[in-house]
């Protein structure tokens, strides 16, 4: 009965931990090429993200977060969120796409800037901003 109870407790454990994909205020994360996945992790970006040349996935089976007081300037960002939402806790800049697969873009009174090449993909009434 003893090792159930353990391994219940590491089950337990391992369900509610919280994890962040955290910049620092005095880092800046440049990506030049390629995508960076964030599965099940939030971005907390109080520092500066500069990822124009490449792509970030939000992708889970519960709500993300992209939060702090950093400058976040993305060329693409994808929403891969199964019926689960992204919430915007900072505002954001846009040169390439937003792609909606699933899940909606909850903006929670923030402003996402599209550039003037910028577009929205794939939005519709399961998957959008809200």
């Amino acid at each position: 009965m003893k090792q159930i109870t353990i391994i219940l407790l590491l089950i337990s454990i391992s369900y509610s931990t919280y994890a962040q994909l955290y910049v620092d205020s005095d880092t800046k994360l440049t990506v030049k090429s390629g995508l960076i996945t964030l599965k099940d992790i939030d971005l907390q970006n109080d520092g500066v993200v500069d990822a124009q040349g490449g792509a970030f996935l939000f992708k889970s089976n519960e709500n993300q977060s992209l939060s702090g007081s950093g400058e976040s300037s993305f060329q693409d960002l994808y929403l891969n969120l199964l019926d689960h939402n992204l919430f915007l806790n900072q505002d954001i800049q846009i040169n390439g796409a937003v792609r909606f697969q699933h899940g909606d873009f909850d903006l929670n009174t923030h402003d996402v800037t599209l550039e003037a090449n910028a577009k929205i993909e794939a939005e519709r009434e399961e998957s959008s901003f809200i």
